[in-house]
């Protein structure tokens, strides 16, 4: 294991509790990456926050630390010109896949170290802005005030915090006027980022026809059972909602977000939000932002196991039969099941991005290729938003979270779609295997990694 500078560490069942030491993993927007704390670090110091799962902020898989290269130097403090000599990670970390995003947590810590460490900002955008060094000293250095004069951070923002070196994964945070933290990242951690995702995507659409194998194959497990309980042991259960998921575009939902703000996933909707009419099952719910969802889903076996849920006693509709005892579902006992089958680290978030991709990908192939970059992203804005009502979010949210970019990238840079074009316009999502349009997409993802790849050497 890599030295990480004397921090005291301590394992607890595969993960790294740090309490001090010169580099910590940081977690914000769906990434984790390593950064250095310039003072030792105990638990009383840090505010902590627990996730959606009931775990400490400060738990980060072992397997970060373990991975992760220490060769680079961290640019220096400013205080005294000196350079110090501390260990982060390559920008190959996340773009490898060592650190995902899935297993990340919130941005507590960046935020935190930058609240500590980083340049402050003060003024207004009418009286004109200022920046302070943690010692209380202005910032004068010509090349420092031209670099976060390049970082365009909006006037608006309060409690704005500019990491001091151009290196930094995480440049500046701040919270807007809607009281939102907002972040601004350096723009090869970005690529580097996007990148990561983009393979994810396509490694998840190869493992697709194995899940839904094994989903068939669950659901029919317990069908004939002549005993109620027998027939909603915790694989079917979970089965039933992985279809659904699948399918219908469903967020898996927590419990914080159920007990706190009454906004519902899967996993925590009740038997009032549901409705079965013979094969097809209707959900009406308050989803995330509280923002009404309306969905129906036509499946005769996912049907025939919500009637028999509805009949259980408890508000909340999911739950298994395990050693005699009844077990409401957890969004980690969905996690796990998808897991248990195709490995690796994907969860039911990976669906929605798969769903937003293929959906998005229909909707620009329907079109005709806009001759000017103009047009191209007109019908991109209009191909976007008819892929957010399908996923139930809005269109911002629906770009930066569940359409791959490289998607949006080949589509503005003028290649044609003529390979999804030519697919039918029946159901795009497939029970068994994948669908005409999922091998299309696949396809055609997979074609953009060799371009990639042969461009450098085209161009040598």
């Amino acid at each position: 294991m890599h030295d990480l500078g004397g921090g005291d560490e301590e394992r607890i069942a595969g993960r790294v509790r740090v309490i001090g030491g010169d580099v910590e993993v940081a977690h914000a927007e769906g990434e984790e990456t390593l950064v250095p704390i310039k003072h030792r670090v105990r638990e009383r110091e840090e505010p902590r926050e627990r996730d959606d799962d009931g775990q400490d902020e400060e738990n980060v898989l072992l397997r970060a630390r373990q991975t992760a290269p220490f060769s680079q130097i961290w640019p220096g403090d400013g205080r005294h010109g000196r350079q110090r000599r501390l260990a982060r990670p390559s920008w190959d970390v996340v773009a490898n896949g060592m650190i995902s995003a899935e297993n990340s947590r919130k941005g507590v810590r960046r935020r935190w170290y930058l609240d500590l460490h980083g340049i402050r900002r003060e003024g207004t955008k009418e009286s004109g802005f200022s920046y302070r060094l943690p010692n209380g000293s202005i910032v004068s250095d010509d090349k420092v005030l031209a670099r976060i004069r390049k970082l365009r951070i909006p006037p608006a923002w309060r409690d704005v915090r500019i990491a001091r070196g151009d290196a930094a994964p995480l440049q500046a945070v701040g919270v807007d006027k809607k009281g939102r933290t907002q972040y601004l990242y350096h723009s090869r951690f970005r690529a580097q980022r996007e990148e990561a995702k983009f393979k994810r995507v396509v490694e998840f659409g190869e493992s697709l026809p194995a899940l839904r194998r094994r989903v068939r194959a669950d659901l029919n497990r317990g069908k004939h059972a002549s005993r109620r309980d027998d027939a909603l042991q915790r694989e079917r259960v979970l089965a039933s909602m992985v279809r659904l998921i699948d399918q219908g575009f469903f967020r898996i939902g927590n419990d914080k977000s159920a007990k706190s703000e009454s906004t519902f996933g899967l996993s925590t909707i009740r038997g009032s939000h549901v409705k079965v009419d013979r094969d097809v099952v209707l959900f009406e719910y308050v989803g995330k932002w509280r923002k009404k969802q309306k969905r129906a889903v036509r499946d005769h076996d996912v049907a025939t196991i919500i009637e028999q849920l509805k009949k259980k006693r408890g508000a909340e509709l999911f739950k298994f039969q395990q050693n005699g005892k009844v077990c409401d579902v957890k969004d980690r006992h969905v996690n796990e099941y998808i897991q248990s089958i195709i490995g690796r680290d994907f969860t039911a978030k990976d669906f929605r991005t798969w769903a937003g991709t293929l959906l998005c990908s229909i909707a620009l192939a329907l079109q005709e290729q806009g001759a000017s970059k103009a047009e191209r992203k007109r019908r991109l804005r209009k191909a976007i938003t008819a892929t957010a009502e399908q996923l139930g979010n809005t269109p911002a949210v629906c770009r930066s979270s569940y359409i791959c970019p490289r998607l949006i990238d080949e589509y503005t840079s003028g290649r044609p779609f003529e390979m999804l074009r030519k697919t039918r316009r029946g159901n795009p999502v497939s029970r068994t295997g994948l669908s005409i349009e999922e091998k299309a997409l696949l396809k055609f993802l997979r074609e953009t990694i060799a371009d990639r790849r042969r461009a450098p050497r085209a161009a040598a």
